[in-house]
């Protein structure tokens, strides 16, 4: 058997990067980090910028080359792209370099719609354009084989796919990052009076992309609904899309200006005390992977409500560590909704049953050392 290098030197690709924010970039930036500070890897992240389709495909044709010079210079012992167009570089430099792939998944959204006769009608996916994405992402997530793939979200393995050594690796959260200190308690009791006074009771939030594949349009129109029945609540959205503009016309024309507020995109210490001064976590998705900010919903303690699509159903039990409601139904949103509120009791324990499931089995310690294992069994 081959013996492992003492430091493992890893290519790490993927097709869009910082400033655009979603799910596939925390979990490299988080694994990166843990590998490099606890398992000895020298890591190379190569990444473009823009988040665009035709952007990140062309991005592929320049990251070859510039893979191959530094190879040249310090070899890398193997590949690690993610998803989703990052996977054909990644096996274009694994054939010309020798070295092994691995290609990381983190959703499989364009396969979901198109699997889903309901979806694919109601987000009108019958054009070209989606007809493109659906068979670019079949092609990479399971038309070519790489030495091994990796899924965030298990619900992947329901798609028949050409590799078959798929390892689950979930996503993570750093569950120390939403520690409360002394500080932040005062200033909480403080925005409790404040909050009070303004005669708001309840803040809900949704953290997410604002496309339509993320059912905010569903919310909005299961709040309508509710209002009356909710007083002194509020919906602070946190996120930016292309659906920004009609999702706030579609809130004033439901009369909710009074109560909905988009944030627009907050990240780092100041989404982190967005979490912490809300009351409940609302993911509204028609379709999901494996979401990372029902991780951390949880890590901040909060109750969370969402759909049954993905993982969710395998990572919140209703009523045990938070609700579940079926997707893109406004009617079902709205009495779900409603049914939460009457058990708010319960929402304490509910949240902090969440926190203890994220604390034990989602960290991205336990991340990156599966990773790592997967590294160094493919390098032997």
């Amino acid at each position: 058997m081959k013996k492992s290098p003492d430091k493992i030197r890893i290519a790490v690709l993927i097709d869009a990067w910082f400033p655009f924010q979603g799910g596939g970039q925390v979990h490299v930036r988080e694994t990166v980090s843990h590998l490099h500070q606890k398992h000895n890897c020298q890591i190379t992240i190569f990444h473009g910028f823009l988040s665009n389709l035709p952007a990140r495909l062309i991005w592929n044709l320049f990251v070859i080359p510039q893979v191959i010079f530094r190879h040249l210079n310090k070899p890398f012992n193997l590949i690690h792209a993610h998803a989703y167009s990052a996977g054909l570089s990644g096996k274009i430099l694994s054939l010309i370099l020798d070295i092994p792939v691995i290609f990381t998944v983190h959703g499989s959204n364009t396969l979901d719609i198109f699997n889903n006769r309901i979806l694919r009608g109601s987000l009108n996916a019958s054009s070209f354009s989606w007809q493109f994405k659906y068979w670019l992402e079949k092609w990479l997530l399971s038309g070519i084989k790489y030495d091994a793939q990796i899924s965030v979200a298990s619900n992947f393995l329901k798609y028949s796919n050409i590799n078959k050594k798929i390892y689950i690796i979930p996503n993570g959260v750093d569950i120390n990052k939403f520690k409360v200190q002394s500080s932040y308690l005062r200033r909480q009791t403080k925005f409790k009076v404040k909050k009070k006074k303004q005669g708001i009771k309840y803040r809900l939030l949704f953290v997410g992309r604002l496309e339509r594949i993320k059912g905010v349009d569903v919310l909005l129109k299961a709040l309508a609904r509710i209002k009356n029945q909710l007083p002194g609540f509020e919906l602070r959205v946190i996120g930016k899309g292309v659906e920004e503009s009609n999702l706030r016309g579609l809130s004033n024309e439901l009369e909710l200006n009074n109560n909905v507020f988009f944030m627009g995109e907050i990240k780092g210490k100041e989404l982190i005390n967005e979490y912490l001064e809300a009351d409940l976590f609302v993911l509204p998705s028609l379709t999901e992977g494996q979401p990372l900010t029902l991780l951390e919903a949880w890590a901040a303690r909060l109750p969370v409500l969402v759909t049954n699509v993905g993982d969710n159903s395998q990572l919140v039990k209703n009523g045990k560590n938070g609700f579940l409601v079926e997707p893109g139904k406004t009617i079902a949103l709205a009495n779900s909704l409603l049914e939460a509120f009457k058990q708010m009791r319960k929402w304490s324990r509910l949240g902090e049953e969440g926190f203890l499931l994220v604390k034990n089995q989602y960290t991205w310690e336990k991340v990156a050392k599966k990773t790592h294992q997967l590294y160094q069994n493919l390098i032997n």
